[in-house]
């Protein structure tokens, strides 16, 4: 049973660490164009995959691409209205900044 434990956790590792490089990419080649909504997303998947045994040293950079890119982002919307299914990068900002605070003290 242990073998098959370790087994999965290194496969879903590995899975994890490459999904998570590729958003990361992803966010780096949209920041560079400044495509917002594409930094938006893939910033998302980004956090989506997080790792299960280590931390990730990009955490700090992508969450002040994703603050930059939803400001810029926001205010490229027509009249500041956001459809409903657009409060979903708010609801992420959100949990970044509860995740930010905990991690400070």
């Amino acid at each position: 049973m242990l073998i098959v434990t370790t087994g999965y956790i290194a496969l879903r590792e590995k899975t994890t660490f490459a999904e998570r490089e590729n958003a990361y990419q992803t966010i780096l080649a949209a920041k560079q164009v400044q495509n917002d909504e594409a930094a938006l997303k893939a910033s998302q998947q980004f956090f989506q995959n997080e790792p299960f045994l280590s931390k990730d040293e990009r955490m700090v950079q992508v969450i002040k691409i994703y603050e930059e890119s939803l400001v810029r982002w926001v205010f490229q919307q027509p009249e500041a209205q956001l459809k409903q299914a657009d409060m979903k990068y708010l609801q992420l900002y959100k949990e970044l900044q509860k995740t930010a605070t905990v991690q400070e003290k």
